[in-house]
């Protein structure tokens, strides 16, 4: 990721985050899926922090791809206290340095992989919780972080549920292919505390809700990418359904702190993560979008032939809380509005 104004200031939030940062005095931290927007912003976060409070943190990352993980880290990526590990994380972990905590943030989260990548989607929340769990174990760690998803709540058992707390759950089609990523996510979450119960590991898991912000590719196939790209090409913004279903956004930034925050904090296993602030339905944030670039001359429509795409989310509620999670002292500090903003400056500069 290249580190625009807007990328810098964010890890500048991360670190300044109100945590006590000498938990993690001269620890080992283990970040996969560090090449992609969440897995990113943690580990820059990590040594802006590092840097700022001087921690002497190591961070070791995983990614698949060496070339797309120092494009995306840049200079990073050649700190003496980074230690890279390029490997699939659906393969054992072998060889790899020992951590004090593990946050296992590789996922296939674009819903255009749920349907051409189905095994692959499953494999990575699955065997690969395995095998992450399986090295946090042998590194004796203190804290293992699983980044999960709101979509683990599926569909509410109740009708007419609008949110979801961590103590609900709700239903997901096994038999449909779409399900690769929440049965993956449900399924990884049991395997965590399966090994908590097991080998003593700590786990505590992150229950995201739609995340974005810098870092997320524009062909990601979410609806926020689809608006930005809009906005960057200077045409009207093009709807697939009415946009009446409503969901909370949190900012890349502000889920990065949350991942950070849980490895020192909180005495619960599961932590939904979102700004509650930012309830929107998905035309609002179409209009949003339009707003904070000032486009007075471009519209919302609703496509002729508008139809969900393959992978699109069917469940009707996708609000969480997470008042549990501002319990334990984290805040959401972006805006909605302003995380829109700060997203297309960031992509503008980016063409500059």
């Amino acid at each position: 990721m290249s580190l625009t104004t807007v990328v810098a200031a964010d890890l500048d939030l991360i670190a300044e985050s109100s945590l006590d940062w000498t938990q993690l005095s001269g620890k080992t931290v283990a970040v996969t899926g560090a090449s992609g927007m969440l897995g990113s912003y943690i580990v820059l976060g990590l040594l802006r922090a590092s840097d700022k409070h001087d921690l002497a943190l190591r961070v070791v990352v995983f990614a698949r791809s060496a070339s797309k993980l120092r494009a995306v880290l840049g200079e990073a990526a050649e700190r003496a206290d980074v230690d890279i590990v390029i490997q699939d994380v659906a393969i054992p972990i072998d060889g790899a340095p020992e951590a004090d905590y593990v946050i296992h943030a590789a996922s296939q989260a674009s819903p255009k992989y749920f349907s051409s990548d189905p095994v692959g989607t499953i494999k990575a929340n699955t065997v690969g919780v395995f095998n992450t769990l399986d090295y946090a174990v042998r590194s004796n760690a203190q804290r293992y972080v699983l980044v999960s998803t709101r979509e683990v709540y599926g569909q509410p058992v109740e009708g007419d549920a609008t949110s979801f707390t961590e103590d609900d759950w709700g239903r997901v089609n096994p038999l449909d292919l779409r399900s690769a990523y929440p049965e993956g996510k449900r399924a990884g979450e049991t395997i965590a505390v399966a090994y908590q119960a097991q080998h003593g590991i700590d786990v505590r898991i992150a229950r995201l809700a739609h995340t974005y912000g810098p870092g997320m590719d524009i062909t990601d196939g979410r609806v926020q990418a689809a608006f930005l790209t809009d906005v960057l090409e200077d045409r009207d913004i093009e709807l697939q359904s009415q946009g009446l279903l409503t969901r909370t956004y949190t900012y890349v930034a502000d889920a990065a702190s949350a991942m950070i925050t849980l490895l020192v904090e909180g005495d619960e296993i599961a932590y939904n993560v979102a700004d509650d602030d930012a309830l929107v339905s998905i035309r609002e944030l179409a209009d949003l979008f339009n707003e904070v670039d000032g486009r007075t001359g471009h519209s919302v429509k609703i496509s002729d032939d508008a139809a969900p795409a393959k992978g699109w989310s069917k469940v009707s509620a996708g609000v969480v809380d997470s008042s549990r999670l501002r319990g334990i002292g984290w805040r959401s500090r972006t805006t909605l509005r302003d995380g829109v903003e700060r997203w297309v400056r960031h992509a503008r500069e980016l063409r500059e």
